[in-house]
């Protein structure tokens, strides 16, 4: 059996969360999304809080947001944060991104970059 030389990093997988800023995500939102983002699926949350994916890297992450740009129906806060900090969640984090409770642990960096789309 032949063993694979690429090995996954917690701290170079990323996430994406759309966060809408008025009411609940919509399922078309989330399809699209999914659609954007070609080869992952973008998970809806079933509290329909938010609809986050992952993605191989940063930069891709950052071409996504772009991508997603006036495509989506209502105005999403997007936010950019590692595998690791998504293996983090807690209750005493401050961003919710599912119907769980559970919040993801951001830097002021993170919170500072994060755009509207």
């Amino acid at each position: 059996m032949k063993k694979s030389n690429y090995l996954l990093n917690p701290y170079t997988i990323y996430w994406i969360a759309l966060i809408p800023l008025k009411g609940v995500a919509t399922k078309k939102d989330a399809e699209t999304a999914s659609k954007i983002v070609s080869n992952s699926k973008s998970y809806f949350s079933s509290s329909k809080q938010s609809i986050y994916t992952h993605l191989p890297n940063k930069e891709k992450g950052n071409q996504i947001i772009k991508l997603l740009k006036n495509k989506l129906s209502k105005t999403y806060k997007v936010y950019l944060f590692t595998d690791k900090q998504f293996g983090m969640a807690s209750k005493d984090g401050n961003l919710k991104i599912n119907s769980t409770g559970n919040l993801i642990p951001l830097t002021s960096k993170q919170l500072k970059e994060a755009v509207n789309v």
